[in-house]
């Protein structure tokens, strides 16, 4: 974007671009050296097409392409498992996004069919004493939809955290090798994660406690849909059926409470997240504009910065996580 502007568009000479290009990308900008604003166009469309072949996006913003699936679900953590056992996506598209979604895919099948297996195992192995005092339905309920949750932690411990500090550090990185005259815009970049961060930890212990009553809850109207379905002989017999049917009724409407609740927790910390994303869009767009003013950026700075500003306010939108336990994330 900053090529197209500047030295297209604008028709800058490569050498006179008042922010220093990163080191990362110095080798390519030196090849642009001497061209002129419409071979310069050439090239960059060229280096477009392979990255649209490669990971499905050309420049920033809603360019981006990302690679997934998933199918129609409730609202409830049972109708969503299935999804979550064969969850897999890739930030990127094209070639590499392919390839990625699949690896992820095969990796998280591997995990969640292997390990309701074990369990399950373990499960019929146990002798009966040890369901007298336990329904056989809080068990099912476990292996069925608690354990797509283990490849989600294990996702969030092992890739996310490495990930989303390498994005960061090359983030705040990037600015201060280029924007190093912008003060403002450093500590900005600096500022983002501990502010998004303080947002997320203010509702770790609520949301932990949210999901584990939800949790529970399922498991209640799973256990009655068990003792029904296995008394409903006597039942039928004995003419308790509404009496059945109540209970049914009152446990699955405290199952959607709970979960409810949970989910209304997590739109609030979402909607604290966006607000801080929103406020330091607003205060860099404004440095910006000062710094152009000033000569200190040039036009293709602001068609860097501002989109991707904007786009990122996208990212801390409310979803509900797999897991019971606490999801402490980093912004992206």
């Amino acid at each position: 974007m900053k090529i197209l502007v500047d030295h297209v568009v604008m028709g800058m000479p490569i050498n006179e671009s008042p922010t220093p290009y990163p080191p990362f990308v110095m080798p390519f900008v030196a090849m642009l050296d001497g061209l002129t604003p419409l071979e310069i166009l050439w090239v960059v469309i060229a280096v477009g097409i392979i990255g649209i072949i490669a990971i499905g996006a050309f420049g920033t913003g809603g360019s981006r392409d990302q690679a997934g699936d998933g199918l129609a679900q409730g609202l409830d953590t049972a109708t969503q498992s299935e999804n979550e056992a064969n969850m897999s996506s890739s930030q990127v598209s094209g070639l590499l996004g392919l390839f990625e979604y699949r690896y992820q895919l095969r990796i998280t099948h591997r995990i969640n069919h292997g390990l309701r297996s074990a369990v399950y195992q373990r499960m019929m192995n146990l002798p009966m004493l040890r369901f007298s005092d336990a329904s056989i339905g809080d068990a099912v309920y476990r292996v069925m939809y608690d354990t797509p949750t283990v490849s989600k932690v294990c996702y969030d411990l092992l890739v996310t955290p490495f990930v989303n500090l390498f994005v960061i550090g090359a983030a705040i990185w990037t600015m201060a090798y280029s924007f190093g005259d912008v003060p403002s815009l450093v500590l900005v970049a600096w500022m983002a994660t501990p502010l998004m961060l303080l947002v997320t930890l203010f509702g770790t212990s609520m949301t932990r406690r949210r999901s584990l009553a939800s949790r529970r809850a399922g498991a209640e109207t799973t256990a009655t849909i068990e003792e029904g379905m296995s008394n409903i002989v006597a039942v039928q017999s004995l003419g308790a059926n509404d009496k059945q049917r109540d209970q049914f009724a009152a446990d699955s409407s405290n199952s959607f409470e709970r979960f409810r609740f949970y989910t209304t927790l997590l739109l609030v910390i979402g909607a604290m997240q966006y607000f801080v994303v929103l406020g330091l869009t607003f205060y860099v767009f404004f440095e910006v504009v000062e710094a152009l003013v000033d000569n200190r950026m040039s036009a293709g700075d602001y068609a860097v910065l501002i989109p991707t500003s904007c786009k990122s306010q996208a990212v801390p939108r409310p979803s509900v996580p797999c897991g019971s336990t606490c999801r402490t994330t980093l912004p992206a």
